[in-house]
């Protein structure tokens, strides 16, 4: 008899569920898609209610929180953010381990870009996300904080968590101290931040915050202020112990000071700064005093006026 026919289970699970090709044969899980809040009224068919909708072969959600009510534990499953704002309908109390939530560019494979297409909004007055799970990934999604709080909270049960190629905005909120990026509540194991850029305009809370958390990495970030004065861009203290290198801090703001401290409290040679960049007239580390060992420098470089040598060894912290 002619024809085609699917004799093993495993490849028509395969077609099934998508798995043929692209970043979806790759994961052990399976794929959530979102689309942006408001589309459905468009005509977009959308699942609702933990009920599945179809959209040119996909399965589709109108809201992070339902996608997530149905990711499953530990499987390695990913949500996946199409482009648009995405509004929580609520803190979203991220318990699951191993689930990660990936902007379009990241999904499709793209290079990361300065701001992702895809943005994430928290309810009014609430904290966006409560992560208690461990092996979290945010890749390449945008995050704007609600005024007064943070974005995210992460708590020692976070291990390994990853935050890559995100954009932290951090200028639509109203100025305030209260108002936070990622702020860990505990010994937190294996923090990676990479990739990332941070924008603020003015005196804004901090934009990561590792007090606590051990060992922690921060590369290849950008951190600038716009308008005023951002006092701290990450936030370090007793119990922290990580490595901050290639990032860069400043802005067309008054000024930025880019690592602090919270009175010294850390362990000797706990903060290593390596190789970063400082805009003229703002500050790359304060809080650790000059001498106490707490803070280590490594060929990190404030910039130079026009007509300068182009960049002064930071020899000194605060």
């Amino acid at each position: 008899m002619s024809g085609f026919y699917v004799r093993d289970k495993y490849l028509w699970d395969r077609s099934r569920n998508g798995k043929w090709a692209g970043l979806e044969s790759l994961i052990p899980g399976k794929v959530h898609y979102v689309a942006p809040t408001g589309a459905y009224a468009s005509g977009f068919s959308v699942a609702s209610a933990r009920t599945w909708a179809r959209e040119n072969n996909q399965f589709v959600y109108d809201s992070i929180n339902l996608a997530y009510a149905d990711a499953v534990d530990g499987r390695g499953d990913v949500i996946a953010l199409l482009p648009g704002t995405h509004t929580l309908t609520a803190n979203l109390a991220w318990s699951k381990a191993g689930i990660s939530l990936m902007g379009p560019e990241a999904w499709a494979g793209v290079p990361g870009k300065q701001r992702p297409m895809a943005k994430i909004v928290p309810v009014s007055g609430s904290t966006g996300l409560t992560i208690t799970a461990a092996d979290t990934t945010l890749y390449g999604v945008e995050c704007v904080p609600i005024t007064a709080q943070t974005f995210a909270s992460f708590s020692a049960a976070a291990v390994n968590l990853r935050v890559i190629n995100c954009y932290l905005d951090m200028e639509t909120p109203v100025v305030s101290s209260s108002t936070q990026g990622f702020v860990g509540t505990g010994a937190a194991k294996n923090v990676h931040v990479s990739g990332c850029t941070f924008y603020a305009d003015g005196a804004q809370g901090f934009a990561l915050g590792m007090v606590g958390v051990d060992p922690f990495l921060i590369e290849d970030c950008v951190f600038t202020v716009t308008a005023g004065t951002w006092a701290t861009a990450i936030k370090t203290g007793a119990g922290s112990l990580g490595h901050v290198r290639r990032n860069y801090f400043g802005g067309s703001g008054t000024a930025i000071t880019g690592v602090v401290s919270t009175g010294a409290a850390e362990a000797t040679n706990a903060i290593r700064l390596n190789d970063n960049r400082v805009g003229v007239g703002h500050t790359l580390a304060s809080g650790y005093g000059v001498s106490n060992g707490k803070c280590v420098l490594g060929l990190n470089y404030i910039e130079t006026a026009s007509g300068g040598t182009g960049g002064t060894l930071v020899t000194v912290t605060t």
